[in-house]
Order: structure tokens, then sequence, then C-alpha cells
């Protein structure tokens, strides 16, 4: 895949990348789980800023456009995943010590969500956005973006339960 340096695009760009990336990196990675979908999203991301500069300087926030962009992208890459298998046949802070099983069992619990939740519950509790900026981010309501994480959060408990009456 091609790699966009800052000398190619400018200083905005420059900005762009260093200061954003990151973001939109993580949230790429807690929707689809993967460290490498999450680098290729992300390189996609920037080549669609890239096309699109006017768009992000009209829009006035750069990190929720492409934090937007990085989030379609990652649902996209899901949805094609799901449609080929199908043709082939965080977290709220915890008083007690966590332990590594812990927070093994809270990962998968986190990956068993709904991605757009999961994207939801990354951007407010991972990456610590208001959210106004959520909703601004996935282009949602910021109705939705408090129901998607309230309801998180209760199925996220439920599995995790479900968990703990397995064992």
């Amino acid at each position: 895949m091609l790699t966009l340096s800052p000398a190619m695009l400018g200083r905005d760009f420059d900005e762009l990348i260093r200061c954003h990336a990151p973001a939109a990196r993580a949230l790429a990675h807690a929707v689809t789980g993967n460290a490498g979908d999450a680098e290729d999203i992300v390189q996609e991301a920037l080549l669609a800023a890239l096309e699109h500069r006017g768009e992000i300087d009209a829009e006035g926030n750069p990190k929720a456009w492409l934090l937007r962009v990085a989030h379609r992208k990652a649902l996209d890459l899901l949805r094609r995943r799901k449609v080929r298998a199908a043709g082939e046949a965080g977290l709220e802070s915890v008083s007690a010590p966590v332990t590594e099983a812990d927070l093994h069992a809270v990962r998968r619990a986190f990956q068993k969500l709904p991605p757009a939740t999961r994207a939801a519950m990354h951007l407010a509790y991972y990456e610590e956005m208001p959210y106004a900026e959520i909703a601004d981010a996935l282009d949602v309501s910021l109705s939705a973006v408090k129901m998607t994480i309230l309801r998180g959060r209760e199925a996220l408990r439920a599995l995790l339960k479900e968990t703990d009456d397995a064992v």
C-alpha cells in the first residue's frame, strides 16, 4: 500500500497525520480487532483526505472528518468479510485490582459487541472524546451516541456476567 509522507502533502497534512492519525488507527483497531487492518484503514483514510482536501477545510474539524472516514472504512471492511464468509459457507473503571485474565475477558467481550457500539465506546473511553464530538465523528445524533454507549455498557456487563457464570 502507498505510504503518504508529510513532505508529499504539505504542512496541513503533516499536522493531520501527526495529530489525528493515531486516534483514527486506534478507532479502526477497536472496530476491526486487528492492528494490520487498522493500519491499512488509516492509510486509506489519509488517501481519502488527500482526495477531499476541500471538504476537510470546509468542515473545519479535520479530526472528526478523519475519524468518520476511518470508522466507515472499518465498517466496510467488516461488511466485506461477512459477505465473503457467508458466501464460503474502553470501559468503566473498576475499584478492585484488575488481573490479566480480567483484561482478556473484557477484550473478548468487547469484540463481541456490534462494530458501531465498539467504535462509540472506544472513542468515549479510550480517546476520552465528549459525546458531541463522537456524534460528529461517527456522523450520528448525540442521542444515538448516548444510547449506543448505554446499551453497549449493558451488553458488556451481560457478556462478562455470562463469562463469570460459565466459570
